[in-house]
């Protein structure tokens, strides 16, 4: 295990002499290692922004709640779960200032701010101003732009043209025969600029939802309540059917939604999930009472993952599961009850934290019978040869000598490994300090071997 890079009684840069104490957020990584965070501060309990640089240092940080914010005013009620890192090393957060909420940023090499509340909100009907921007509902993706949602003007809005504009809702027509928005409870946005979102609408059905996408240029519908879906049935109306909702780089979209189908005269409400291909067609992923890849009938199926590679991760009966949107082919991963590697206990269950990067290889968080939760990682693609990285219960040496055991661990779902194998987590100790770790995976034997023989081969050209 490595050392970590920053934890409880280090100094925490920009703070005034200040050290950090504990409420450490699940870190961000992006593709260049550079890692982002929130975190707690001694003298009180203010919490701040960091992110790392050059070699994982620390850098001072960006935000510390009732210390000076840019323009005026003192930063209050830092929401520390609302905390985005690009590839661009762009980092942005919500933050209060003068009794109102707003997002800020440094991707313009200094920390500005974005949008607030009580500034215009475009094209709300009728015009009005945001109120009530969402702290969980904030995007920044690798051309700089956030899409964000305001929960009391029920709109979305990106910065996908250059400006903050109109995507749904906020009182707008929705694609008919849709009626108006009047809840966004889930959105996406995605490096290409887009949004998927879950829009809940009375019209033409009360109590529907439905999933939108702008990645045509314009807002439509992908799919809603009332609509037939692969398996048979329809998505049901009524109930708000779509629960779940995963958007990628590839413009693909994957759902988990209540299917309305009368089966031998009962009408039954069954979970399933579903996904676009690459073709975007809507393929049946999984489904209650359908049998799974392993062959058992489906108990519950529950979506985790769609990762830009195109593979879609649920569960079905605790068991891992996956889906390649490229190829439509559907295999169990890892089995419930199946020995978790480097430990003396089983898979109970499995967790969103789960991705493929470009090199192949498979990064996941499980639970454990023994209570206990782990993170691997798959060494060389498609080999299984899953890697132990750290497991709630360890006692680790946290510096020469000081050793700890680890009480929780915690990753970010999206943002916890790249395509260069590095990988970031956060861990509780059992004495209340908390630390944030980055590591990096060795190199995938298959991609060593061509290495090496690339290696070869100059090496040959030279001599010529």
């Amino acid at each position: 295990m490595a050392a970590p890079i920053v934890k409880t009684g280090d100094p925490a840069p920009g703070s005034g002499g200040r050290t950090f104490t504990t409420n450490f957020t699940d870190p961000r990584i992006n593709s260049a290692g550079e890692i982002a965070f929130g975190a707690r501060v001694s003298g009180g309990s203010n919490d701040g922004v960091w992110q790392t640089a050059g070699g994982l240092v620390v850098q001072p940080a960006l935000a510390i709640e009732n210390d000076p914010a840019p323009g005026g005013g003192t930063y209050s009620s830092l929401s520390t779960s609302a905390i985005r890192l690009n590839d661009l090393g762009h980092v942005a957060y919500r933050v209060r200032v003068g009794g109102s909420d707003g997002y800020w940023s440094n991707r313009t090499g200094s920390v500005q701010l974005i949008v607030k509340e009580g500034d215009p909100a475009p094209g709300s009907v009728p015009p009005g101003n945001f109120s009530n921007l969402n702290a969980s509902r904030i995007y920044l993706n690798n051309s700089g732009h956030i899409a964000f949602n305001d929960s009391d003007l029920d709109g979305v809005w990106s910065e996908s043209t250059g400006s903050i504009q109109l995507v749904a809702g906020a009182g707008n027509p929705s694609p008919p025969p849709i009626g108006p928005i009047l809840n966004v409870p889930m959105l996406e946005y995605n490096n290409n600029g887009y949004c998927a979102l879950v829009g809940d609408h009375d019209a033409p059905i009360l109590n529907d939802n439905s999933v939108f996408s702008d990645r045509s240029g314009s807002l439509q519908k992908v799919i809603g309540a009332g609509d037939p879906v692969p398996g048979g049935g329809t998505l049901t109306s009524a109930m708000h059917p779509v629960s779940d909702i995963r958007f990628n780089n590839q413009n693909r979209v994957a759902l988990e939604a209540w299917v309305e189908q009368i089966i031998s005269s009962v009408q039954t409400n069954r979970v399933g999930i579903f996904t676009e291909d690459s073709g975007g067609t809507i393929r049946l992923v999984a489904k209650q009472t359908v049998p799974l890849p392993d062959g058992n009938p489906a108990a519950d199926v529950d979506l985790l993952a769609l990762d830009d590679q195109g593979m879609l991760f649920y569960e079905g009966n605790d068991s891992l599961f996956v889906y390649d949107t490229n190829t439509n082919t559907n295999t169990l991963l890892l089995a419930k009850g199946a020995p978790a590697p480097e430990t003396t206990s089983t898979f109970d269950y499995f967790n969103p934290a789960i991705k493929t990067n470009a090199m192949g290889q498979l990064a996941f968080r499980a639970h454990l019978t023994d209570g206990n939760d782990g993170f691997w990682i798959e060494q060389t693609p498609g080999m299984g040869d899953y890697k132990l990285i750290v497991l709630e219960g360890q006692t680790v040496e946290v510096t020469p000598g000081d050793f700890r055991l680890i009480d929780q661990i915690d990753l970010n779902y999206t943002q916890f490994f790249n395509d260069a194998g590095q990988y970031a987590y956060q861990v509780d100790f059992l004495d209340d300090t908390e630390a944030i770790y980055q590591g990096l995976i060795p190199e995938p034997a298959t991609l060593a071997l061509l290495g090496l023989g690339a290696a070869g081969l100059v090496a040959r050209r030279t001599r010529k």
